[in-house]
C-alpha cells in the first residue's frame, strides 16, 4: 500500500550492482514507513518500519539463506517491561534508526516517552536485543541486562534515538 515501504537488495556482480531481491515482510500496512533504516552485519539484516503499528515502530530481521534470498526472521517491537501498565510508546517510531553488531541489535526510538504522562518530552528510547542461542532460527530477544536505554539527565525533546551505531559491546 501507500507508504508501506519496501527494500531492494543487490549484489555487485564485477563492475555492475544487479538487483537480487525485493524485500517485504509479511503484515506489512499501508504508512509502516518499513526501510526506513537499514543496517546489515554479515548474514542478518534489520531493517526498520518507524510508522508501523500506529506510529509507534517496528524493526524486522532477516537472514540470507544458503539460496542467497532474504528470508524473515523475526518482527522487533518496543518492549514494555518496567512500564506501568497502560503505558507504552506513544508513537515512538521503534524503528526510526537501527544497527546491528552480531550478536546485538539496537533500535532508536526517539519520540518514545517512558514517561508518557507527559507525551510532548520525546526524549527517546534505543532498545537492545541479543541473539542470545546456538542456532540460527534461535529468536533475538530484549536485552534484560542492556535493555531499554535513556541518557541520565536527558532535557525533553532531545529525541536520543534518532540514529545508532554499533561496534561489538560500544553503542553511539
Amino acid at each position: 500500500g501507500v507508504g508501506s515501504g519496501v527494500v531492494y537488495a543487490y549484489r555487485r556482480v564485477g563492475s555492475e550492482y544487479e538487483e537480487i531481491q525485493k524485500i517485504v515482510p509479511a503484515g506489512l500496512a499501508p504508512g509502516d514507513a518499513f526501510g526506513s533504516a537499514i543496517a546489515i552485519d554479515g548474514n542478518v539484516a534489520v531493517i526498520g518500519a518507524r510508522l508501523a503499528k500506529d506510529g509507534n515502530g517496528s524493526a524486522y530481521v532477516f537472514r540470507l539463506d544458503a539460496a542467497g534470498q532474504w528470508v524473515e526472521e523475526q518482527e522487533l517491537e518496543a518492549s514494555l517491561e518496567g512500564r506501568e501498565a497502560g503505558r507504552g510508546p506513544v508513537k515512538g517510531q521503534f524503528g526510526r534508526a537501527v544497527a546491528i553488531s552480531f550478536p546485538w541489535i539496537a533500535v532508536g526510538a526517539p519520540r518514545d516517552n517512558f514517561f508518557n504522562f507527559l507525551p510532548r518530552l520525546k526524549m527517546g528510547a534505543v532498545s537492545m536485543f541479543e541473539h542470545t542461542g546456538t542456532n540460527a532460527e534461535d529468536p533475538w530477544e530484549f536485552d534484560d541486562l542492556a535493555g531499554y536505554l535513556i541518557p541520565v539527565g536527558i532535557p525533553p525533546g532531545e529525541l536520543f534515538g534518532t540514529s545508532v551505531a554499533l561496534d561489538g559491546p560500544v553503542l553511539a
